[in-house]
């Protein structure tokens, strides 16, 4: 007998472990992308994620400020970026120094929210990308009062998804704390004067700035 007559004979035999085969290959891979991504976490040592805030200037009671987020793919795969908030919090003057609860490790408390619903990925854009070897700078620029604000923290976190068979949800998030200038210490200057360079997009290589809305 040949070997397709015996494949013919056999066909259903031959279904079975077929199908065997591919869930065995769909079991390894699931393994394989777990220690990767979901227990060695490899690709998280690959993204670089910081935040920052620049005061650009002063507006009648408030302070025009650049809420900003600095993406660097070092070298993983492309990164499809679905969530992308953040929040500004607020110290002033008198506030008393309170260590916050388990949730932020029992650091100091900025008891003040400055800005509710932030986000560097505007609802329209759906999601982001940044792709391998490529920097990305985003923008929000927003408002704060100045009267007795002392320090500002801005927390940032994007969520994105990694794996081949399986995928696994990956969250990445970066802080930034600014003490906030003031005119009477050569601080920042009014807006009209406020020198444009702070806001123009960083000249380099393979980046850009998307301001959102």
């Amino acid at each position: 007998m040949s070997f397709a007559s015996w494949l013919v004979a056999n066909k259903e035999e031959v279904a079975v472990a077929k199908d065997l085969a591919t869930a065995a290959a769909i079991f390894v891979g699931g393994l394989w992308a777990f220690r990767k991504f979901g227990i060695k976490r490899e690709f998280a040592s690959q993204v670089e994620f910081i935040v920052d805030v620049e005061f650009i200037g002063c507006h009648s009671e408030y302070l025009i400020v650049n809420l900003i987020a600095k993406l660097n793919n070092k070298a993983g795969p492309r990164l499809s970026i679905s969530k992308f908030p953040f929040s500004l919090l607020g110290l002033y003057e008198g506030d008393q120094l309170l260590n916050g609860g388990e949730e932020i490790s029992f650091q100091t408390r900025f008891p003040h929210r400055l800005k509710e619903g932030g986000t560097w990925l505007p609802p329209r854009w759906g999601r982001t990308f940044v792709e391998p070897n490529t920097s990305t700078r985003y923008s929000h620029i927003a408002h704060v009062p100045r009267d007795k604000l002392q320090f500002v923290l801005l927390h940032g976190e994007f969520f994105y998804r990694v794996g081949l068979f399986f995928k696994f949800r990956m969250r990445h998030t970066a802080n930034c704390i600014k003490a906030v200038p003031s005119p009477a210490r050569g601080g920042v200057a009014p807006i009209e004067t406020a020198p444009q360079a702070s806001i123009a997009a960083e000249a380099e290589p393979a980046s850009r700035e998307l301001q959102s809305g």
